[in-house]
């Protein structure tokens, strides 16, 4: 092979060429270039410019020197995982090193073939070189090879010897350790026994005492038991049976206590739900997540109005016969149905006549006032000061001023001087809830006789609000129990005006914002005896709340409701708002409501500012999911029209029905009713009203409350003709 070819094939070289074929795998690794002398050797397995790894250049020098086969032979031999390729060298040698001892060979040496190979595999027990044949005829090879032997053997004694010593030495360990800890457990078994026979003798409780014995009854006899313990052969014997049934450390069966009847807890729920004892709180953020048929779901929360104790005490006033305590009412009181104080519970439009009472009582530290003959404080809240100025029994004359046997304020006025005197108080300052251009919390500071006397005033006026405010939530909550086939109570409301909201909006967006109009309507009906509700969500464009819109969402409602069901009657339920609801014009529309829409309705008001009801719980649930999939649609499908709200609601929010509406149906309503309503009259006293059903087309029956006996007829236009 010419030099520069050389010089090529061995660039070329990159693995070792492997010549006794041991290699699994090709290696890369302390590769050199054969030398002349190796090829020689090998010529069949090697040839010029081919490189070997270190092991098959270990293996190719033990053939060119034959002296280090002894140290190789012993490496190989102390390890077994080279012990095949030890064997493929061997095999490999035969013929190259064949021709280098044959002239060193004898007839002799060939004859004890046969005792070397048997000495060998002694020798490899024992983990030492074999004997080499071509060694034998030196001098020194055979004492060389004893003593190094004898050395072995006795190192291996020794270690038999070291091993048996500690053997022994572990053994005699082990039998000292077992007495210990056979002598630690004994005393520890005794600790136990001594414990648990103080806990049998100082329990008075024979199911505890039975709990013990079971720990016993498997090891010791009865007779034992009975006297170590002692105790009877009966208690010995329910343990044994105790253990065989159930196992040890268990009890008898405990007696089943007196569950609560499911209708209990039912009525117990509804209680909790209903409008006078909680209302639905309206912001899209004032809901739970609660378990519902084994899927969570998000529940608007609903505010109860009490502490626990005064809504016990109402429920076992409502229900004298139902037997509940109050930490199993307290249990049953639904996740959603939050105390005041908790975490998103802030309240906002109150009532400020009952607030305003309140606020009084709290300035005055009223809850603390009595005389030195009074056991007890006789005004804890405003409740207590209406009942020392009313008849006891209650009269429905006595809030309305017709009473002529009410005590009335001189009893209390006395009271408070006399307290005001005895503490010496002359000044007195409290907060109160004022209107001029606005409506604000300020802070006064009168004289005794100026907050006595402005007190007492509003007392008064609390006195007729509050009753008003509890006969129509009375008046509701019977309503709902007995509606009549094909008669449909609707409760409605204008929920907040939904501003629209963009992920990642720009800074001039939020004064660019537009709005949407939100009316939910509520109704019940009854369906073979079952009381039944829905929900329908008017969305229009424009957001004027005024009586057009009114009535347009009332056409709306009733066409939804007559596809659906048979209508024959509809009683209204709603806030006072004098700009929607209770005004002329609205009572106009309602005197032509069967004429209209083929069916007749009344109207009913809730007291001032306790209009709140379950339209606030169902305008919060669809502002809350239609802001959430806004937030999360930050560049596609965003919702910024009420037409796109709409579309979202009605694909995605399930179990409410919802109707759009374009300011071009609400100018067409207005065009419509605009004659109607020209002719409206306003009705005297129309604020201290809360009932209204339509007579004729011109007449109206009025009432102070829903449920009263007394009520008076007015016309509701100015002019003899009726225009329609």
């Amino acid at each position: 092979m010419a030099s520069q070819e050389l010089v090529e094939f061995k660039q070329k070289q990159k693995y070792c060429c492997d010549p006794f074929q041991n290699h699994k795998k090709r290696q890369h690794k302390t590769l050199r270039v054969v030398t002349s002398r190796q090829v020689a050797m090998f010529p069949s397995k090697l040839k010029a410019g081919s490189k070997l790894c270190d092991i098959c250049r270990k293996k190719i020098g033990l053939g060119l020197q034959p002296e280090r086969y002894e140290e190789a032979s012993a490496a190989t031999c102390n390890t077994g995982s080279d012990s095949q390729e030890s064997s493929a060298l061997s095999s490999q040698e035969c013929s190259a090193l064949s021709q280098y001892v044959s002239d060193k060979e004898d007839n002799n040496l060939q004859c004890q073939e046969g005792e070397i190979s048997v000495l060998n595999e002694s020798l490899k027990l024992l983990g030492e070189s074999p004997l080499v044949k071509r060694k034998l005829r030196l001098s020194s090879y055979i004492p060389e090879k004893k003593k190094k032997l004898k050395r072995l053997v006795n190192r291996k004694l020794n270690l038999v010897s070291a091993y048996s010593n500690a053997v022994a030495n572990d053994t005699s360990e082990d039998d000292d350790h077992d007495k210990r800890e056979k002598k630690l457990s004994t005393k520890f078994a005794e600790n136990i026994i001594k414990v648990l026979k103080d806990k049998y003798k100082s329990t008075q409780s024979n199911s505890e005492k039975i709990r013990i014995l079971t720990m016993f009854v498997s090891e010791w006899s009865t007779r034992k038991i009975m006297r170590e313990f002692n105790c009877s052969h009966r208690l010995v014997s329910q343990a044994k049976n105790i253990l065989e049934t159930k196992g040890v450390l268990l009890t008898p069966n405990p007696r089943k206590g007196k569950s609560l009847p499911v209708e209990v807890k039912d009525i117990v729920k509804d209680f909790y739900y209903s409008d006078t004892i909680s209302r639905a709180m309206p912001g899209k953020k004032d809901f739970l997540s609660v378990m519902v048929n084994q899927e969570k779901k998000h529940v608007q929360k609903r505010l109860v109005l009490s502490n626990l104790k005064e809504v016990f005490q109402l429920f076992t006033e409502k229900y004298p016969n139902t037997r509940i305590g109050f930490s199993k009412f307290a249990e049953l009181r639904p996740k959603e149905c939050v105390l005041a104080g908790s975490s998103g519970t802030h309240c906002v439009c109150v009532c400020t006549i009952h607030q305003n009472v309140k606020l009084m009582i709290v300035g005055s530290h009223m809850d603390d006032l009595q005389l030195e003959e009074e056991t007890e404080t006789p005004i804890k809240n405003y409740k207590h000061a209406l009942a020392t100025i009313q008849c006891n029994p209650f009269l429905p004359a006595c809030p309305m001023g017709e009473c002529k046997n009410c005590p009335g304020v001189a009893t209390l006025k006395e009271w408070l001087f006399q307290c005001f005197e005895n503490k010496g108080i002359e000044e007195i300052e409290y907060k109160q809830w004022t209107t001029t251009d606005r409506l604000q919390l300020q802070t006064f500071v009168q004289s005794t006789d100026e907050f006595i006397e402005r007190f007492l005033k509003s007392l008064k006026t609390l006195a007729m609000h509050d009753f008003i405010a509890q006969e129509q939530a009375k008046y509701l909550e019977w309503k709902k129990s007995n509606l009549a086939d094909g008669e449909f109570l609707v409760i409605g409301d204008f929920s907040e005006n939904y501003s629209f909201i963009i992920q990642d909006a720009a800074q001039g967006f939020h004064w660019t914002n537009n709005q949407a109009t939100l009316h939910p309507f509520v109704f019940y009906f009854k369906t073979d005896g079952e009381l039944r509700h829905g929900s329908y969500v008017l969305l229009l464009e424009c957001n004027t709340h005024d009586t057009i819109a009114v009535h347009l969402f009332q056409r709306k409602l009733i066409m939804f409701l007559k596809e659906k069901y048979e209508v024959l009657k509809i009683t209204y339920f709603t806030d006072g708002c004098a700009a929607q609801y209770k005004n002329c014009k609205n009572f106009i529309n309602l005197c032509y409501h069967e004429e209209y829409f083929g069916m007749t309705a009344e109207w009913h008001f809730f007291a001032t500012s306790h209009g709140k009801g379950p339209c606030d719980g169902v305008g919060g649930t669809v502002k809350r999911e239609a802001a959430r999939a806004s937030l999360q649609r930050p560049y596609n499908d965003q919702i910024m029209t009420t037409y796109q709200l709409y579309m979202f609601a009605k694909e995605n929010i399930h179990g409410i029905s919802f109707e759009y509406l374009t300011a071009n149906d609400w100018q067409i309503e207005s065009t419509t009713l605009k004659e109607r309503l020209s002719n409206a009259r306003t009705i005297p006293g129309t604020h201290k009203l809360h009932c209204f059903k339509p007579l004729s087309t011109n007449e109206l029956q009025v009432q102070y409350y829903s449920a009263s006996s007394e009520y008076r007829i007015e016309k509701i236009t100015s002019q003899n003709i009726i225009h329609r």
